[in-house]
């Protein structure tokens, strides 16, 4: 009993990447988590409300146009076309599969790649900027996971996640409820001279966008 996770990453690059989708048809989950920005803090989305048969398909077909115009920039969003063309035809099976965004809002990725977009995770993973970046979405992917899971009591219960795997292999840490202590050590222990007061100073005067989100996770910690 209890709930299986399987997970799969989605290449960001100049082609289709049908891992995902098929990840999906092939363990026809009663969840899927999305590595998309919560509406309003909570992670619900519209085609919760409704039974398997009675799904919106307008905003169904809303978010499959929107990813054919992000193709023709970014070829990869066509692999999303397919995993929401699969997560379909589960409801038509009649499965009511429930679909989850757990990320936090869009300004926090738009603000990490506004000011370090252009530096590769390679160089990235040598800053504490980085690592704070990945704490604060982490932290709310980890907690919304676990909410969602909580509500569903103890039942057998299969649960896709479609996180990328830097993200995912954190919150399966996350998740099992570590010390403050360790927490830091996990993400920060690589900086020796950094403390978190030091951290919250820093953020506070070059990560503005990060800091108001940061103060939520250190007092949630």
């Amino acid at each position: 009993m209890g709930v299986h996770f399987k997970q799969a990453d989605c290449i960001e690059g100049k082609r289709v990447d049908l891992r995902q989708a098929e990840l999906i048809a092939r363990y026809k989950p009663d969840l899927i988590f999305f590595e998309l920005p919560a509406r309003n803090g909570k992670p619900d989305t519209v085609f919760n409300k409704f039974a398997a048969n009675r799904k919106p398909l307008r905003d169904l077909l809303a978010i499959k146009r929107n990813l054919l115009r992000e193709a023709r920039r970014f070829p990869y969003a066509l692999s999303d076309v397919y995993v929401w063309d699969a997560i379909q035809n589960l409801w038509e099976e009649g499965r009511n599969t429930l679909v989850f965004n757990v990320d936090r809002p869009e300004d926090v990725r738009r603000a990490y790649f506004k000011r370090h977009g252009r530096v590769s995770y390679a160089r990235a993973k040598r800053h504490w900027w980085f690592w704070a970046y990945l704490l604060v979405r982490e932290s709310e992917m980890a907690r919304h996971i676990k909410q969602v899971v909580e509500l569903r009591g103890r039942r057998n219960i299969i649960a896709v996640v479609l996180l990328q795997s830097i993200h995912w292999n954190h919150v399966q840490f996350l998740m099992r409820n570590p010390s403050k202590k360790k927490i830091w050590d996990y993400y920060f222990g690589r900086f020796p001279d950094l403390t978190p007061a030091k951290l919250s100073a820093l953020l506070r005067t070059h990560e503005q966008t990060l800091f108001r989100y940061w103060q939520v996770v250190d007092a949630a910690l």
